[in-house]
């Protein structure tokens, strides 16, 4: 009989929602960070991470896959009926542009400052849903 090599039991959704929630946290305040030394293309690249982060948390805590850009949005959307707020999509679709500026070499300083706010209000937003102590079946 052949065993799989690797049998040892990955983390649970609630540890990965969790670690995914700290990242982001952590790719935000780095974002704010560079944009204070004035790294605007940094500081656009790190909000977009942290924006990320937060719905594949999301994503983790319900078990749904969030790894491809239409399941985040996907994800999104639901989020905004469930919760009744559709200003979720203002902060992803600014976050995205200002990332997507810096790759066209097209960009102001002012659109990253609106983006890091904005990564930083969907994540504030999404807390609520990350702290239900419920978890969806997988």
């Amino acid at each position: 009989m052949t065993l799989p090599l690797n049998t040892a039991p990955g983390p649970s959704p609630d540890e990965e929602s969790r670690r995914h929630a700290e990242i982001s946290r952590d790719f935000l305040v780095r974002a704010q960070q560079e944009l204070e030394r004035g790294n605007a293309r940094e500081a656009a690249s790190l909000a977009r991470y942290a924006v990320e982060s937060v719905l594949k948390a999301v994503g983790e805590k319900r078990g749904l896959s969030v790894a491809k850009d239409w399941e985040m949005r996907k994800s999104l959307f639901d989020l905004m009926d469930e919760l009744d707020d559709s200003e979720l999509w203002g902060c992803y679709i600014a976050v995205r542009h200002a990332d997507l500026y810096f790759c066209l070499e097209r960009y102001e300083l002012l659109d990253v400052r609106h983006a890091v706010r904005a990564a930083g209000d969907l994540i504030h937003k999404l807390d609520s849903v990350l702290s239900t102590s419920a978890s969806y079946p997988r």
